[in-house]
């Protein structure tokens, strides 16, 4: 009966997903048969029926699950999840593991949709997901790790407030120091003066 396809309102550019009101129950059906997860340019479409109470989830297709598995049961168990697709493609080659032909932003957020896999961040480096299979020795062992790495970041804030120090920086991404006349400097101690 009619189509209404989503569009970001500042750029008026295609969000990838349409709402269709059909005639009757009977179409409804058929479309979900015949169109849910089938490829048109490139993308495999979903087709549902509409869900007030939930978000839509996507999903990878079963055999590359399973290949995820098998590989971090193989070596990649704990591995940044580049790795992890970086192994898959070079297990696929001429393929290119394109998340977002099922809907996905990027390779972590579809990781995280696997069954038996759970996605961690990184101790050190905020950025970064590793997989793991729940509560397998790896998993465990690193939770531990990072259990006692936060309990010395805590001890050591502690320790600087009680101090009178100014608050510790939290780790992540190396600034640069500010640019003078064109070139980046880093910072260094004064030189010291020549013996005479």
């Amino acid at each position: 009966r009619s189509i209404r396809l989503s569009r970001d309102k500042a750029t008026t550019h295609l969000l990838g997903y349409a709402h269709v009101q059909f005639e009757s129950a009977e179409i409804v059906a058929k479309a979900l048969e015949n169109f849910d997860k089938h490829e048109l340019h490139g993308r495999v479409m979903r087709v549902t029926t509409v869900n007030k109470c939930g978000k839509f989830e996507f999903e990878l297709p079963d055999d590359i699950k399973e290949d995820i598995r098998s590989l971090m049961r193989e070596k990649y168990e704990g591995a940044n999840l580049s790795c992890l697709k970086d192994a898959w493609q070079k297990r696929h080659p001429g393929q290119k593991l394109d998340t977002a032909k099922w809907g996905f932003k990027n390779f972590s957020t579809a990781v995280k949709t696997v069954e038996g896999i759970v996605v961690e961040t990184h101790m050190d480096k905020s950025l970064t997901n590793l997989a793991f299979f729940p509560d397998s020795a790896a998993h465990v062992q690193f939770l531990e790790a990072k259990k006692t790495k936060e309990a010395q970041r805590e001890e050591a804030k502690r320790k600087a407030a009680e101090a009178g120090l100014p608050p510790l920086e939290e780790e992540g991404p190396k600034k640069k120091a500010p640019r003078r006349g064109g070139a980046t400097t880093a910072a260094t101690a004064p030189a010291a003066a020549p013996a005479a």
